[in-house]
């Protein structure tokens, strides 16, 4: 979904198209993917070229885009740390854009909070776009929400806040109406088990009692 917002600090005056998507984790890590592209100039036919932070290369690929004129690059990341997806939106970041992200965390509510600058691209050619799925319910955002995804379409020539607030507990896949669920079929399969125990021990002590009364002399 979209870390590919992160890279507009790249991007020269002109035609641009940024396509960038998130998908947030229980656990608090972030992966993705983002095309970052432009159509070419005279000063650069290879579109914006992004760096990534030595430490995140193990985590981070990219590969070469092609489409509709437009060249860049495909950005794809996995399991990034909130402040590590703060960090990648930094070393990316020149003076032709500028912008912010971060998560935070306080309980069991999760924000996001950001903004992109591009008061420095012109109003039209300019095609950037930002999604992000949440593991849980969303409870607060100022862009458009489809169940646990919201996302924005970023306004040239100016600037675009956008903020979501979701919320789930660290580490927990699953509501807490499943493992109530699961606790209370747990308990009733442990309660039949046990049961079923009791009986078949009851059984070995009939037939050992009319063993033992059938061999007893008269």
């Amino acid at each position: 979904m979209t870390v590919g917002l992160l890279a507009v600090g790249l991007l020269a005056s002109g035609c641009v198209r940024v396509h960038a998507a998130l998908v947030v984790s229980t656990s608090d890590l972030v992966s993705g993917s983002v095309l970052v592209a432009a159509l070419p100039t005279a000063e650069s036919s290879e579109g914006p070229q992004l760096e990534i932070p030595t430490e995140m290369a193990s985590r981070v690929t990219t590969k070469a885009y092609s489409a509709d004129g437009y060249v860049g690059n495909t950005v794809t990341f996995n399991n990034l740390d909130f402040d590590e997806v703060t960090a990648l939106a930094a070393s990316i970041s020149n003076e032709n854009a500028t912008y912010h992200i971060a998560f935070q965390r306080a309980g069991d509510l999760v924000t996001m909070d950001g903004s992109v600058d591009l008061s420095q691209l012109p109003p039209s050619g300019v095609d950037v776009q930002l999604k992000v799925n949440f593991p849980g319910p969303v409870t607060r955002s100022n862009g458009s929400q489809d169940d646990e995804t919201v996302s924005w379409v970023m306004k040239p020539g100016g600037v675009t806040s956008f903020s979501a607030t979701d919320q789930y507990a660290l580490g927990n896949s699953r509501g807490w109406r499943f493992w109530a669920l699961s606790l209370g079929g747990g308990t009733a399969i442990i309660s039949v088990f046990i049961l079923g125990l009791a009986l078949l021990a009851r059984r070995r002590n009939l037939k050992k009692e009319r063993a033992y009364l059938a061999a007893a002399p008269v």
